[in-house]
């Protein structure tokens, strides 16, 4: 049986293949555009999906608002709860959130409920803690428990700011360091050191004696006198001397030996001041002797100790400057 068949020409098999290619190019391209116009779509309507949420929620805001405006209180509790409280959550506007907590706990306080007034009014200030009430737009019992929820919330806030800035440091250290802290902290910080005297010390004269026994007040004071004494013994000896050597005439004579009598006594009973505090501090440091005394003396600290010392310190100091400049306002 015979056939009748076409022959294939060489570009007609060329035009077939490069039809092919065409049409497989064609359509991934179109699959292309298809998924870019499909991506488009969903962000569109993704957007227009939350502008259409955003709309909801400042249309039942809007309308819990009108019903508050009407003094029904209870009906607005109940609508700006449904709005804070809604299954997708809460407002994604936090303006919106904010304006219904205040109107929300405004209400709750105008029906008695100050409690829960209370709860609204700190759950906002949570959201803006320098938020202001309007004094004129709400009654003054209303504004007075606002202002006092946010005083007190403010100062909780120093509190805890200030508790954590007094609060112990956190020093890192070692297993050695530790011990040696340990150590620091349980034991005595030094050693007590023993002074044994001699008793001739006690029959030395110029309060010698007393400054020996450790008694510095008493022995500087016999010290001190007995300067005082000497010097005036010799400066009335050096005169008296040099008046002798003198020739006065005979007008003079009498006052001459008047001021030489005055030297000699002045003399004589600065010698005897002198040896009378000489014995009487001699007697002192016997009747005060003491023969062993014992005076503790401070080791230094352990480097870790002085570190972590240091550390409290200087938390404290800030902190109590911190907490008087925020008291205080000032800067």
């Amino acid at each position: 049986m015979m056939t009748n068949a076409t022959p294939c020409h060489p570009s007609a098999t060329r035009a077939v293949q490069s039809g092919g290619r065409s049409h497989g190019a064609a359509f991934v391209g179109t699959w292309r555009v298809r998924a870019l116009v499909l991506t488009l779509a969903v962000v569109v309507a993704g957007f227009f999906a939350a502008r259409i949420v955003r709309a909801d929620e400042l249309d039942d805001f809007e309308a819990a608002r009108t019903v508050f405006e009407e003094h029904d209180f209870r009906e607005a509790v109940e609508r700006f709860s449904a709005l804070l409280s809604s299954p997708q959550g809460p407002p994604q506007n936090s303006v919106i959130e904010r304006e219904a907590r205040k109107y929300l706990g405004v209400s709750h306080y105008l029906l008695g409920n100050s409690e829960q007034a209370k709860l609204q009014f700190e759950l906002l200030l949570g959201i803006e803690p320098d938020y202001a009430l309007d004094p004129v737009r709400f009654p003054a019992q209303v504004y007075d428990t606002f202002a006092a929820v946010k005083d007190a919330m403010q100062q909780r806030s120093l509190a805890e700011k200030a508790a954590r800035l007094k609060a112990p440091a956190q020093v890192t250290l070692n297993e050695a360091q530790a011990k040696a802290l340990r150590t620091w902290l349980d034991e005595d910080h030094g050693y007590w050191e023993v002074t044994r005297r001699s008793r001739w010390m006690a029959f030395m004269p110029f309060g010698a004696g007393q400054l020996s026994n450790g008694h510095t007040a008493t022995g500087w004071l016999v010290a001190a006198l007995s300067v005082g004494t000497a010097a005036s013994a010799t400066i009335s000896g050096l005169l008296h001397q040099r008046l002798a050597g003198e020739r006065p005439t005979p007008g003079e004579i009498d006052s001459a030996r008047s001021a030489e009598r005055s030297l000699r006594v002045v003399n004589w009973a600065s010698l005897g001041a002198l040896a009378a505090v000489a014995i009487a501090g001699i007697i002192d440091a016997n009747l005060r002797f003491v023969q062993e005394s014992r005076r503790f003396v401070r080791e230094a600290e352990p480097p870790v100790a002085k570190e972590l010392r240091d550390v409290l310190a200087q938390d404290a100091s800030d902190a109590d400057a911190w907490t008087d400049s925020e008291l205080t306002g000032a800067p």
